[in-house]
């Protein structure tokens, strides 16, 4: 028997832009699409101009009382590459398996899959820390699309209850993990740092395109915040998970409170870490990881609802 697999789990929260009580949760429409689907249908492709023509593709789900599991497939194809045979994607589901027990080598067209499961409210996954939540997001309003109306869906990470307060946080950085210089440059009341700043602050950078600029030039970004006092603690919890869901590498962002020590970002992203069960060839054992999930998501129920 292969020894267990640490496997890291992401929490997030799900609203929707539309409030009206007419609305439907992202889990009914799931559960409306989702069967009458063909593969094919799902597969959305993120450049219709990029050579590698990468795709996403919920390839594989299971729909059981109140929940989703599923399985989130990147897949990539190129001329220089075997295609997918086209009748693999004629089934409503397709199990990673078949693709890895094609003909041709699977790591040729197979990029990357994590598993999701989530309810009306809230979304756990197996995304890498370094990947932003807002690729699920997308990939979920686009197969939605012809069913949501004018509804669009927010996935937003869950900040640990009490985590930090807002009141006695000083500043955060967000700083480049590729260069880590001691000297750095400060700004307040700024949420981004563009090519035209840096032009007015470095001299020499004028001199370069913003391509090549991007490329050696490495930049902290410093936001400094005041808490109105009438601000309520849900309203700081989606203030904090909006502010981190498009930070991609959550290890790059600190938080300076007024008193302590600084805490980075994955310090405070709601996220879980669990030993599953792996075959002996290495593959985890998916009903212990569902099963873990539906755990995890019953407790993030009971701390947040």
């Amino acid at each position: 028997m292969s020894k267990p697999k640490n496997v890291k789990c992401r929490a997030f929260r799900i609203s929707t832009s539309d409030f009206s009580n007419n609305a439907k949760s992202i889990f009914s429409l799931l559960c409306e699409q989702l069967p009458k689907s063909k593969a094919n249908e799902r597969r959305m492709r993120l450049n219709t101009k990029d050579e590698s023509r990468e795709e996403d593709l919920i390839c594989d789900y299971e729909i059981s009382e109140g929940v989703i599991f599923g399985t989130l497939l990147r897949i990539k194809s190129s001329d220089n590459i075997p295609e997918i045979p086209e009748e693999v994607f004629e089934e409503n589901i397709v199990h990673l398996e078949q693709l890895r027990d094609l003909d041709v080598n699977s790591s040729l067209f197979y990029k990357d899959h994590y598993y999701f499961l989530l309810n009306d409210k809230y979304l756990i996954v197996t995304l890498r820390g370094n990947i932003t939540i807002t690729h699920f997001q997308t990939y979920t309003n686009w197969l939605l699309e012809s069913i949501r109306f004018n509804t669009l869906f927010e996935i937003t990470p869950i900040v640990k209850e009490k985590s930090i307060s807002l009141s006695d946080l000083r500043s955060i950085k967000i700083e480049d993990p590729v260069r880590k210089e001691e000297d750095s440059f400060d700004l307040t009341e700024t949420k981004t740092i563009s090519f035209k700043l840096l032009t007015e602050m470095l001299t020499d950078v004028c001199s370069f395109d913003e391509v090549k600029a991007s490329e050696i030039i490495s930049a902290e970004l410093l936001l400094k915040f005041n808490k109105p006092k009438k601000m309520k603690e849900e309203e700081y919890q989606n203030y904090f998970g909006a502010l981190l869901k498009p930070v991609s590498d959550l290890e790059n962002v600190t938080f300076y409170p007024k008193k302590g020590k600084p805490i980075k970002g994955d310090e405070i992203e709601e996220m879980r870490e669990f030993k599953i069960e792996t075959t002996d060839s290495g593959k985890i054992s998916e009903p212990e990881l569902k099963q873990a999930m539906e755990k995890y998501l019953r407790e993030l129920e009971k701390c947040f609802n």
